[in-house]
């Protein structure tokens, strides 16, 4: 059995001058770890852990420069049902943005060293 990796790696180095995250951002991660501690999320959906915490931090972002945010928001909360599974709220991908969806698509992919063939 392989140790899956942290769910929340440091990401500090990437994210030069910012400190410290806020409430959103903790809220995710703590909603996160309560997923996680009820069911372990599968390697393959904790790409989406990332996102989810990357989303909350443009929403925090935005919020500070009163962007409007509602379409961020449902993204966060579609991505978070994802994260939770088949029995948690799950979210249908069609709610997504087209966007998103090929986004988490690619994320889905195997890269090959010659995607032609």
């Amino acid at each position: 059995m392989t140790d899956q990796p942290a769910l929340f790696p440091d990401s500090s180095a990437s994210r030069p001058g910012i400190n410290s995250d806020g409430e959103l951002v903790n809220s995710v991660k703590d909603s996160i770890k309560a997923i996680d501690a009820n069911r372990p999320i599968p390697l393959a959906r904790r790409v989406y852990v990332q996102v989810a915490i990357e989303l909350a931090r443009n929403i925090e972002a935005g919020n500070r420069k009163g962007r409007a945010i509602a379409n961020e928001a449902m993204q966060l909360a579609a991505i978070i049902a994802t994260i939770e599974g088949e029995d948690g709220a799950a979210a249908d991908a069609g709610d997504l943005p087209e966007g998103v969806r090929e986004f988490m698509a690619a994320l889905g992919q195997i890269p090959t060293a010659n995607p032609a063939a």
